[in-house]
């Protein structure tokens, strides 16, 4: 059963290396030394590189839709007093502040925990941050008093 098992296993991953298309390809360069009996590396060469294009066009889409704190404020009613909004995307969430993400963001967090990393939105009130808000400071300062008045921090 077990051996079977592996066998399939490698057949399949098998095809799945075979039927892969190389994107990026890296190869160190050495230099040889002591009429080749030792070989010193000098650098690596890029020897087949299909992602940097599709890279860089897909940072030029994401930085041509920026946030705009207008739109994010549009879609936030505050008239329950529960909710919040995920530090890292602006979405409406359940206010807590041991988990100011929206499920996806906060696995993506968690991968690192980085308690320090910039975020881009105030917990409380759904704005930009424009970087000043963290795990450890979901809320921006201006809004600190009002928050610690409505969820009696």
């Amino acid at each position: 059963m077990g051996v079977e098992l592996d066998n399939d296993a490698w057949q399949y991953f098998n095809s799945v290396v075979e039927g892969s298309e190389l994107l990026y390809f890296n190869e160190p360069v050495y230099e040889s030394n002591m009429l080749g009996l030792s070989k010193k590396y000098i650098r690596s060469e890029v020897r087949v590189d299909l992602l940097t294009d599709e890279l860089s066009k897909a940072m030029r889409v994401t930085k041509a839709k920026p946030n705009k704190p207008a739109e994010v404020e549009s879609v936030r009613p505050r008239n329950d007093s529960k909710n919040g909004y995920c530090i890292r995307t602006g979405e409406q969430i359940p206010f807590d502040l041991t988990k100011p993400y929206t499920d996806k963001a906060f696995k993506s967090w968690s991968h690192y925990k980085n308690e320090d990393f910039a975020e881009k939105f105030c917990h409380f009130s759904g704005e930009s941050s424009e970087g000043k808000t963290t795990m450890a400071k979901p809320i921006i300062g201006k809004h600190w008093k009002s928050a610690k008045k409505e969820f009696k921090l």
